[in-house]
């Protein structure tokens, strides 16, 4: 029965593992749950209604007479579309799989009826009441329709047509910056809209000077050294004529490579460097403020010099998924919208 979750709750969780318009932190709703069209096409009929509780809660009631048992023979495909336009599809040859791989952390506290996977015959549940908190914090924003399909041997046997919606709860100078920011101190996953997300590994290529470095008030130096192929260091080092501070904001200009070499992608910021660091880089970032010798280890950063020597990352402590392909990412740091400082970064997501 968790199978029919992934088809209606979960679509929204599995959309925020793929790509879209932007990622980042925020909420997800189902708008509504349809019919799809000429449903007596397929074999298999969903019903599946929802009622709203609150703003944090769901209801759904879930029939279906099921005249065969889904098991590991049969697949599924989700067709999204993001504002209505066709987005991507997902697919894989084990519907099974593909749920207990993509939703398991959020059904496994919801035992349906003490099944774990579809039976035949008459399934029928009222009024389970599904808690969108349960879901991750990071996803895909915008509004999405799916299409989700129940597949044998390449037909289409069941349809069921879930709206859902991620919606960002933070400011807009605070939303999407994961990614771009991962390149810079080599700590946060992977972040941004790309043509696939999912499990990989995700490396540092090398660290460039900015164009016309010396146009900017404070000359960011870095270097790094390959250890092997799990492990890089890092050095670093600046001369801080000025305190920073949470006055400072941080700017992100990102390119994708694609055919034909890099295109823009994306123009992401916010409007306070340390909050931001603080938040999505947690203990890495204290680390790297002690051996520059920052006491203690936390904004603001003093004038002075900074030096990081040697700092080893592993890579295998990064988060699991993230983004695949290869960015060209140039970090600005700002005071009152004046570039001051400026690194660039190039870095890849490989899957694996």
């Amino acid at each position: 029965m968790e199978f029919l979750l992934v088809l209606t709750v979960c679509v929204p969780f599995v959309i925020s593992f793929f790509p879209g318009l932007m990622l980042g932190p925020g909420r997800w709703l189902v708008l509504n749950v349809m019919t799809c069209d000429n449903p007596e096409q397929y074999d298999l009929l969903f019903d599946i209604s929802r009622k709203k509780i609150n703003r944090t809660h769901d209801c759904f009631d879930i029939h279906i007479n099921l005249d065969r048992v889904i098991d590991n023979t049969y697949a599924v495909g989700i067709k999204v579309d993001g504002g209505f336009k066709y987005y991507q599809t997902i697919a894989d040859e084990s519907a099974c799989k593909f749920l207990m791989r993509q939703a398991e952390a959020n059904v496994k506290g919801y035992s349906l009826r003490g099944t774990s996977i579809p039976r035949s015959g008459l399934i029928e549940i009222k009024n389970y009441v599904f808690d969108y908190r349960e879901l991750p914090k990071t996803g895909v924003y915008g509004t999405f329709e799916a299409h989700a399909y129940i597949v044998y041997k390449g037909i289409r046997m069941g349809c069921t047509k879930v709206q859902s919606y991620v919606k960002t709860y933070l400011n807009n100078m605070s939303v999407a910056l994961y990614f771009a920011f991962a390149f810079t101190v080599l700590f946060s996953t992977s972040y941004g809209d790309v043509e696939l997300l999912g499990k990989g590994r995700w490396l540092v290529l090398t660290m460039m000077n900015c164009e016309d470095a010396d146009q900017y008030d404070i000359i960011l130096t870095s270097s790094r050294t390959k250890i092997n192929r799990t492990h890089d260091s890092f050095n670093l080092h600046m001369d801080l004529d000025r305190e920073l501070n949470s006055s400072y904001g941080v700017e992100l200009v990102i390119y994708k490579e694609m055919d034909g070499g890099f295109k823009f992608h994306q123009t992401m910021g916010s409007d306070n460097f340390c909050d931001f660091v603080k938040e999505y880089t947690g203990e890495n970032w204290s680390k790297l403020l002690s051996m520059a010798g920052v006491d203690p280890p936390d904004c603001p950063i003093p004038t002075g010099e900074f030096k990081i020597t040697e700092f080893v990352v592993d890579y295998q402590q990064l988060e699991e998924t993230g983004l695949y392909g290869t960015f060209d990412v140039t970090v600005f740091l700002l005071h009152e919208a004046h570039r001051i400082i400026c690194t660039r970064w190039l870095g890849i997501g490989e899957k694996l």
